[in-house]
């Protein structure tokens, strides 16, 4: 029959506290320490058997120079494991011993599972902590055994059924703080708190209902009477004035046996203001009139815009404002990204400015785009105005500058401004005249103002015409052409008129005339006029006769009878000569009828010499007038005249 000694904590602290230490004689050893547990579920009660190995010491030794000497002191330590291990308020002595055959210290307890603190009826969990782990040590084996089946074992067992659960341990890091039993199901849903230091605790609420606190870094089961809760816990906890902590969540739904993972931010204060504040400024992207505070995640960037200029005031001509310097911490960008790692407090500064405007104008008004300067500066300063030399209004109109209405005449000043100032640039018109001409040196053309008298005209001419510098063409002028303007110019070469608005003119010039010389004999002829041709000569009495063929150029090429000018020409008559035969023949005929008349008239009988010499007269008269008639026809077929 199993003894049972019950014995109240602290009866047992006081006989712990009153035994000897460790005996002196016991060598320094490291201890194998392991524990046996055994539930009885129904009846809620717990036999835990807690046992201890000297590892690098022989067994026989440390019987000899430990154990014996004061077992007390090595059974007092194995009931403080499994008190501090329950956090029992009460327990039952059940054994204790030394095993020679298994080399172990042991010592049994017993207790109802309502005497340990780490017990919830409610939640059906019974838990027990490692009382070495906070100095260093650990359990190398934890054995649980029920007689009846669990729900769950925590964390999960090196091996394990639903009765039996064994946890062997290899090292320091692989030793759990904590062994939880799930006795039976109970609704739970596990919340867990990151980022938060374990110095600093959040309150826990379920449904709207406060049910605790969980410190950063931990986590905690808690019951639950619904399948799905709302789990919620305070958004913020402060540091100090300028640091906090946010969760990223401050209520999350969590469904029975799930799990609610808080996660805490670290926060800074950051803090921006202006010299003088009451600006309007920009921070995280929203806007603020200084001073702004504004919250920002540990890490994260913020960005910050201010203005160039602060709180204006102005009149029409006089104005006041407060210009950027630059940041406390020395930066000079309006906009810049800080990133926060700390606590911030950063001031821009600003300078109180008082400006003027310096107005310049133009005379007429359309030089104004010639003219600059115009605009704010501030008091002190020196203003440099610039008026363009010309101001093109087009090709052939412009304005020259005359001077400034301070009576300064270069086109750039500068002015001290100490008050607001108007000063006018002015201007006169000027028009373009042009001459244009293809022959001959014009002269005139150029700018002038209105209201001038232009001198223009052609230089060059000879007796009203132009020669080319060759001398083999020439052109006669003919007066001028008005291509821009109303006047209405003299047919002159040279003339003056009033510039009143654009001129252009462009002398007009009649065809051109080229020099032309024919066989020595020189004169100006109109282009595209024709030469004539020349007369054929008769020679030797008319027996032969030149017949003209043509005009030849210098290189021998014939240009043909009446060729027509066009460029400078020198020529020479080309001739043939042939035979006027109609002519020689009527003249032979003549010549041998004469001939032939003495030997007739010695062959005649002697008839009356008057009879003979009237007839021969009578024929030599009809032969002649039959030659002529021959000749008359032949000059008509070969010459074509009468």
């Amino acid at each position: 029959m199993r003894l049972i000694l019950v014995i109240f904590l602290f009866v047992m602290h006081f006989l712990l506290v009153t035994a000897m230490g460790q005996p002196a004689s016991c060598p320094s050893f490291t201890r194998y320490r392991g524990n046996e547990i055994r539930l009885h579920v129904d009846s809620r009660y717990a036999e835990v058997t807690a046992w201890f190995t000297p590892v690098d010491l022989d067994w026989a030794t440390f019987r000899a120079q430990c154990f014996d000497p004061d077992p007390s002191y090595w059974y007092s330590g194995l009931l403080n494991r499994v008190t501090g291990m329950f956090a029992l308020s009460q327990a039952q002595l059940l054994g204790y011993g030394a095993s020679d055959s298994s080399r172990q210290v042991y010592v049994a307890v017993g207790f109802y599972f309502s005497w340990s603190s780490y017990y919830s009826e409610d939640d059906g969990v019974l838990k027990f902590r490692d009382v070495f782990k906070p100095g260093g040590g650990y359990f190398d084996e934890v054995h649980v055994y029920s007689d009846k089946p669990v729900y769950g074992w925590e964390p999960t067992p090196t091996r394990y059924t639903s009765q039996e659960a064994h946890w062997l341990n290899p090292s320091y890091s692989a030793a759990p703080s904590w062994y939880i039993v799930y006795l039976w199901p109970v609704p739970k849903v596990t919340v867990r708190v990151e980022g938060l230091p374990s110095s600093y605790s959040v309150q826990l609420s379920i449904d709207g209902k406060p049910v605790g606190y969980v410190r950063g870094g931990n986590s905690q089961v808690f019951r639950v009477s619904g399948a799905n809760v709302s789990v919620g816990v305070q958004p913020v906890v402060d540091v100090d004035e300028k640091t906090r902590y946010r969760v990223d969540r401050d209520t999350i739904s969590a469904s029975a046996g799930g799990e609610a993972v808080f996660r805490y931010y670290r926060e800074f204060l950051v803090r921006t203001d202006t010299s003088p504040s009451g600006v309007e400024i920009t921070v995280g992207g929203a806007s603020c009139r200084t001073p702004c505070s504004t919250w920002v995640r540990e890490g994260d960037t913020l960005s910050v815009t201010v203005p160039e200029r602060a709180l204006e005031s102005s009149l029409s001509t006089t104005r006041t404002y407060y210009a950027f310097t630059g940041w406390s911490d020395g930066s000079s960008e309006r906009s810049r990204y800080i990133t926060i790692q700390t606590p911030l407090s950063i001031t821009a500064s600003y300078t109180r400015v008082t400006e003027h405007y310096v107005s310049v104008v133009a005379s007429p008004p359309e030089a104004s785009r010639g003219v600059s300067g115009s605009g704010w500066y501030r008091e002190g300063s020196v203003a440099t105005l610039r008026a363009n030399e010309t101001i093109q209004v087009s090709d052939y109109e412009r304005l020259r500058f005359l001077g400034w209405s301070t009576g300064e005449t270069s086109g750039l000043i500068t002015k001290a401004v100490n008050s607001p100032l108007s000063i006018e640039a002015r201007y006169e018109r000027e028009y373009r005249v042009e001459v244009r001409s293809d022959f001959g040196v014009v002269f005139g053309s150029g700018w002038y103002r209105s209201g001038d008298e232009a001198r223009v005209g052609l230089e060059g001419l000879k007796d009203g015409y132009y020669y080319s510098p060759d001398g083999k063409a020439r052109y006669r002028f003919q007066g001028w052409r008005v291509l821009r303007s109303s006047i209405q110019p003299p047919s002159t070469p040279i003339l003056a008129l009033k510039v009143d608005g654009p001129v252009i003119l462009q002398a007009e010039f009649g065809s051109p005339e080229y020099y032309v010389c024919v066989d020595g004999n020189c004169e100006f002829l109109s282009e595209g006029s024709a030469i004539s041709p020349r007369e054929d000569e008769p020679i030797l009495g008319g027996l032969m006769r030149k017949v003209f063929e043509g005009y030849l150029d210098p290189f021998g090429r014939n240009l043909g009878r009446s060729p027509a000018v066009n460029g400078p020409m020198v020529l020479s008559s080309a001739y043939r000569t042939e035979v006027n035969w109609p002519l020689t023949v009527a003249v032979a005929l003549i010549v041998a009828v004469s001939f032939l008349a003495v030997p007739l008239s010695k062959r005649r009988s002697k008839t009356s010499e008057s009879t003979v010499e009237r007839k021969k007269e009578e024929k030599i008269e009809e032969l002649t007038k039959e030659i002529e008639s021959l000749e008359e026809e032949l000059k008509k077929k070969f010459t074509g005249k009468e």
